[in-house]
């Protein structure tokens, strides 16, 4: 195969585009990109020249190979130039404004890319395309999940293309954005609306259930949740609200008992651990109470959330000043967190609580390395 000669081969392009012979010369072109599939330029050129042909749909199809390779190399501004110009040849396709709409969202350009959203579901409607119309939605959604009306409206499409699946997460998550906003007799509205579609859905009535723990209302939640763990024994999410209801009902016995075979399930699961340690605090039992907090509290200290892990911890410490075991991991926080008067602090209840224990030798190392961080402080001495 003859070796191509890139140089003579723009030259012949120019003269026959001069000339007006188009096809000509996107053969001529054809042979660059043939020998480099990566001349985007060349590429380009050939779009302007398909388009000169006034075959728009050639055109496009060399335009959106640029306006690809632009986007997957991170050059969003000009990927957007080059789908503005498809979209401006032929409006009636719609994935120029899709691909729009996602590089608007990656330049962070959100009222771009609603618009483009709105347009394209706007579109598809027009065409009775409800399902693509609802992905265009959905995807205007995950843009703003706060836009409860753009959810509403969502909801409403999935109701009207049959997916009640759909419909009822939708309800969830309107739910629990009114719920993240304080209005929690709206999110119970919400979400009673969305019981019309499944009355026996679980999920549902859990959330349900979560509002009413919200504002304490614990047996309602409890009446709630008993009838759906019937209904749905299996089901982790209710059995974990189950639980969570009855610690805030102050029924000890019977959340240990779901607590502990959610634990015996998944002994990871960090919410069911909170809520037993939660039971171990009601009923007095702070070093169990600790064992299970632990757990957690190292998985917060390796995120390096130490006003969480703090706080945890305080629920024991509010209960026994003295609970060495949790007065000792706050230190460890409070170092991660470089609090120092923090530490000082705590180092100063762990001396008390051995002195009232009558661990003098302990209280004696502890006052060692108290002196250590404050040397000229007499009070330990």
């Amino acid at each position: 195969m003859a070796k191509v000669n890139p140089v003579k081969l723009k030259q012949d392009a120019d003269k026959e585009e001069k000339a007006g012979r188009f096809e000509k010369a996107i053969d001529l072109l054809k042979q660059l990109v043939a020998d480099n599939p990566k001349d985007w330029n060349t590429i380009n050129r050939m779009g302007d020249l398909y388009g000169k042909l006034n075959d728009v749909k050639a055109a496009n199809e060399q335009y959106a190979k640029v306006a690809e390779f632009y986007s997957r190399d991170g050059f969003y501004l000009k990927a957007i130039a080059v789908w503005k110009k498809i979209n401006k040849n032929d409006p009636t396709v719609l994935e120029p404004c899709l691909n729009l709409a996602d590089l608007y969202s990656k330049q962070g350009l959100m009222v771009d890319a609603k618009a483009q959203y709105e347009s394209v579901f706007a579109e598809y409607i027009k065409r009775g395309r409800v399902r693509e119309a609802g992905d265009a939605l959905k995807k205007l959604a995950d843009i703003d999940p706060s836009d409860l009306k753009v959810r509403s409206r969502l909801a409403e499409l999935y109701i009207r293309d049959g997916n009640s699946a759909k419909a009822i997460e939708e309800h969830i998550a309107i739910a629990d954005e009114l719920g993240k906003k304080g209005h929690l007799a709206e999110a119970l509205q919400v979400l009673e609306k969305g019981m019309k579609l499944d009355p026996k859905s679980p999920r549902l009535r859990a959330e349900v259930a979560r509002i009413h723990l919200v504002q304490k209302n614990y047996e309602k939640a409890i009446q709630i949740l008993e009838e759906t763990a019937q209904k749905a024994p299996g089901d982790r999410d209710v059995s974990l609200r189950l639980g969570e209801a009855y610690v805030g009902a102050k029924r000890p016995h019977d959340a240990e008992t779901i607590l502990r075979r959610l634990l015996q399930q998944d002994p990871n699961d960090q919410d069911a651990r909170t809520q037993m340690g939660r039971v171990f605090l009601m009923q007095g039992q702070l070093d169990a109470a600790f064992d299970q907090f632990l757990p957690i509290i190292d998985k917060l200290i390796e995120r390096k959330d130490a006003d969480r892990a703090a706080a945890i911890l305080q629920q024991i410490t509010q209960r026994s000043p003295g609970h060495i075991k949790s007065l000792t991991k706050l230190v460890e926080v409070h170092r991660m967190a470089r609090k120092d008067a923090a530490v000082t602090q705590t180092y100063s209840q762990i001396v008390e609580a051995y002195i009232q224990q009558g661990q003098m030798d302990q209280a004696g190392s502890v006052l060692e390395v108290l002196i250590g961080l404050e040397p000229h402080n007499d009070q330990h001495r």
